[in-house]
């Protein structure tokens, strides 16, 4: 420790300031003092200027329940609307994979029949390399299937409680009493 100070020491005492040393002090202090009036102005504009978007949000007039409930509609019946478009994007795609589910597996009997019609030890080491990769296919399909009809199930279930939603808003723009829950 005592090695540091003596270090320090000589370090110092070696160093002169120069003449203008005070002026520039005094330049950065008057600089902060002029930024943070700066700040200080630009955030209390910043408050006043969202206190007074608050007071005018809180007095306007919105739309009236009836307009709300109309808006409401329109914006369901939009996401229903899209929601069926995507069911039956996905119904097509499920066709699809089921076709080609269908075909591979004819492939794949056919394969089998041809494997064991053969005598050629190449030949059925190759048929078993198609079959192997048609099945894996096969599999992979099936998975997707299987994703594809969750997707259904959860896409109709969300539909089903939009048009419950849209339902009970027309009752309601009708004038009629919603039923009971059930």
């Amino acid at each position: 420790m005592s090695e540091l100070r003596s270090m320090m020491d000589g370090a110092v005492q070696s160093f002169e300031p120069t003449s203008e040393w005070f002026g520039s002090v005094l330049r950065r202090v008057r600089r902060r003092h002029r930024r943070r009036r700066v700040t200080a102005g630009v955030v209390g504009l910043l408050v006043a200027v969202g206190g007074l978007a608050g007071v005018g949000l809180a007095f306007r007039a919105g739309p009236s329940v009836t307009e709300q409930r109309r808006q409401e509609l329109a914006t369901l019946e939009r996401s229903i609307h899209r929601l069926s478009e995507g069911r039956a994007s996905l119904q097509g795609q499920l066709v699809r994979l089921d076709r080609n589910v269908f075909r591979l597996n004819g492939l794949i009997a056919s394969l089998e029949n041809e494997a064991r019609k053969t005598n050629d030890p190449r030949r059925a080491a190759q048929l078993e390399a198609t079959l192997s990769a048609s099945r894996t296919q096969v599999e992979l399909m099936n998975a997707q299937i299987a994703h594809v009809e969750a997707q259904l199930l959860s896409l109709d279930q969300q539909l089903r409680l939009l048009e419950r939603r849209r339902d009970a808003i027309q009752r309601l723009l009708e004038g009629s009493p919603s039923p009971a829950p059930s």
